[in-house]
This record gives C-alpha cells, structure tokens and sequence, in this order.
C-alpha cells in the first residue's frame, strides 16, 4: 500500500530567475499531464529587486509526479539532475 501523505506532498521541482523560463516549463508540464503552478511568481514580479533574496519563481508539482517531471524537463534542458 503506498503512503497517502507522500502522494499529495508538493515539492519544488525547479527555480528560475526569469517568469518566462517559469512559464516555459509549467506549459511542457501541463502539456505532459502533469499538473503544476508556481511559487513566488507574484512577489518577483511586483518586487524584481529581491528575485535573489527570495530565490526566484519557484516551480510545484505533486511529489507523485516528481520523476516524470525531471524527465520532461530534463529532455528539453530546463533542469538539471
């Protein structure tokens, strides 16, 4: 029987400094069928200069999902193992 609670845990799979670098991967996720959304995405564009100090657009996904994810981001360079 698999754990419940990791299942529905959501994990950061990626950071970027830039929202379209952010907006890239979430669309070959979503397009992939894996559902994601983003972190922070407001307050790095209301307040570009703290971008570091908060580190960047941070991008969420299942923790299910996790290994397909890397795949698909990795296959298109938008993360490293």
């Amino acid at each position: 029987m698999r754990n419940m609670k990791s299942e529905e845990e959501i994990i950061v799979i990626a950071v970027y400094e830039t929202l379209v670098e952010a907006h890239f991967a979430k669309e070959l996720l979503e397009e992939s069928g894996i559902p994601a959304f983003f972190k922070d995405e407001n307050v790095t564009q209301l307040y570009p200069m703290f971008n570091y100090t908060i580190g960047g657009v941070k991008l969420c996904i299942m923790k299910k999902d996790e290994e397909r994810a890397i795949e698909v981001l990795n296959n298109n360079e938008l993360i490293e193992d």
